[in-house]
């Protein structure tokens, strides 16, 4: 009586053809991932500048005064007793605040211990400069960074 099955050697050659497509095929997933990472990151950096710009607009619209009210936060448009276009930031608790009045679903904070990894960490830097005095809200998440010139409406990557 003959059995009908594999042998040791064809089970052996199986496994190793699928081990070589899952070594040729992990790399390509895990770039796909990061991939979605940039594609997300760069479209919050999309929502954040939208979102300013709906700020400013309100800002004009209500006859630009010294801060205007979003979704119950209050957003200052003064900088050094200067007036700007758009919504200015003194320390890290207000670049953390503007972030999380133009952005939905995304959580910024200012505080490096309760910031998970789907928060954004709000940092602010005075200028050195003495031709610009505004600061800058450096906002960062995971690796990457951007920076919004307090008063500007603009992200720049850094």
């Amino acid at each position: 009586m003959k059995q009908k099955g594999f042998t040791l050697i064809e089970l052996v050659i199986v496994i190793v053809v699928l081990g070589v497509i899952a070594v040729t095929a992990a790399p390509r997933f895990l770039s796909s991932q990061d991939d979605a990472r940039d594609a997300v990151f760069v479209a919050v950096i999309a929502a954040f500048e939208d979102g300013m710009d709906l700020a400013m607009s309100k800002h004009k619209i209500e006859g630009e005064p010294e801060s205007i009210e979003i979704n119950g936060a209050k957003i200052s448009f003064m900088e050094m007793l200067i007036p700007q276009e758009y919504p200015t930031a003194k320390n890290s608790s207000d670049c953390a605040m503007l972030w999380n009045t133009v952005i939905t679903g995304i959580e910024s904070t200012d505080n490096q211990q309760v910031l998970s990894d789907d928060m954004v960490l709000a940092k602010h830097e005075r200028s050195n400069s003495t031709v610009d005095l505004r600061g800058t809200c450096i906002y960062s998440m995971g690796d990457r960074r951007v920076e919004y010139l307090s008063g500007g409406g603009k992200l720049e990557e850094s």
